[in-house]
């Protein structure tokens, strides 16, 4: 019949429907054209607002580690205290009467009542094998003394010497007070001659509290790795120390993907890997925290739910699509 309609018909109208039909095929394509790069922008721009959160919240820990390693470089640098702690030729010389002493322990007491985030300031000498501090906790303050402790066979003490440099640590926990802390520390020498290493121990606490409240759109969970790949924290998850994020991977935990993401280009906006973690579908954002001093390169991480993303598109491209049918 629409054949009969055609032949008989003149060739105004069939220019017409010819026509008609061209244009809403063109429509047609170029409205399913449209559709994807709209899906593909909005997608684009809200992966980049997600990185941006997860970037702004790495500076912000890094800003935090670099300001207590210069509070740590400035007691470090003080000639009178290595002086001293240099002088230091056996755990037997007294010290107790000698006011330089007083000038050093005084020094401590400074550095860890000026801030409310540091647990401790304290200084480990070789020679004379002992270990100095002052730990707000425990309200101790000068040399540390603990039934068989050799500050040279604690891991601390060797992880330093392996370091070389001023570094914030992995979390540990120290034997004086008890806390989990991050320690940022440097290896001290004098005359070429180790002296020993010095530091100050910050509370988890104070970088878990930036883990733990970092979202997108009220929405995620986040985590914090060192440079071994070690959880250092994982927001509303209580994980074994010295866990790995590949280890979330096994059936134990349930996950998948996260021992790919030590791969990911930090530099990529528009992409995005997935894990799964809990049952669902997450995409992964990351950012670095890394300076030279103190030496840190840890890895901070935002897990943020699949459909969050895909809502937005889904909607923008469903309101494209009533235009087009709409227009055509």
């Amino acid at each position: 019949m629409a054949w009969t309609f055609m032949r008989n018909a003149g060739i105004r109208p069939k220019l017409i429907v010819l026509v008609g039909g061209s244009i809403a095929l063109f429509m047609f394509l170029f409205g399913a054209i449209a559709i994807n790069r709209v899906s593909d922008t909005i997608r684009r721009q809200t992966i980049a607002e997600a990185q941006n959160v997860v970037r702004a919240n790495a500076l912000r820990m890094e800003t935090f580690l670099v300001n207590h390693g210069q509070i740590a470089q400035t007691m470090l640098d003080s000639p009178a205290m290595i002086e001293w702690f240099a002088g230091r030729q056996s755990h037997d010389q007294p010290f107790l009467n000698d006011p330089d002493y007083q000038h050093v322990i005084g020094f401590f007491d400074n550095v860890v009542a000026g801030h409310d985030t540091m647990v401790a300031a304290f200084f480990g000498i070789d020679r004379s094998n002992e270990y100095f501090a002052r730990i707000r906790d425990t309200q101790q303050s000068g040399r540390i003394d603990l039934e068989n402790y050799v500050v040279q066979t604690r891991p601390w003490w060797k992880e330093a010497l392996a370091a070389d440099r001023l570094y914030v640590s992995s979390p540990t926990t120290d034997l004086a007070s008890g806390n989990v802390i991050v320690t940022i520390q440097s290896t001290i020498y004098s005359g070429g001659a180790l002296v020993g290493i010095g530091g100050i121990d910050i509370l988890l606490n104070t970088i878990r509290d930036v883990v733990n409240d970092m979202r997108f759109q009220r929405t995620g969970s986040a985590f914090l790795i060192d440079d071994s790949g070690r959880v250092i924290v994982f927001s509303d998850t209580e994980l074994p120390k010295g866990t790995t994020l590949s280890q979330l991977d096994s059936s134990e935990y349930g996950g998948q993907g996260f021992g790919a993401l030590a791969d990911v280009n930090f530099g990529d906006d528009h992409e995005a890997p997935t894990v799964e973690w809990s049952g669902r579908e997450w995409l992964v954002l990351q950012a670095p925290i890394e300076a030279d001093s103190p030496y840190v390169k840890w890895r901070l991480g935002l897990l943020i739910p699949e459909e969050l993303i895909d809502k937005p598109v889904r909607t923008s491209a469903l309101w494209a699509s009533l235009v087009i049918v709409f227009i055509i």
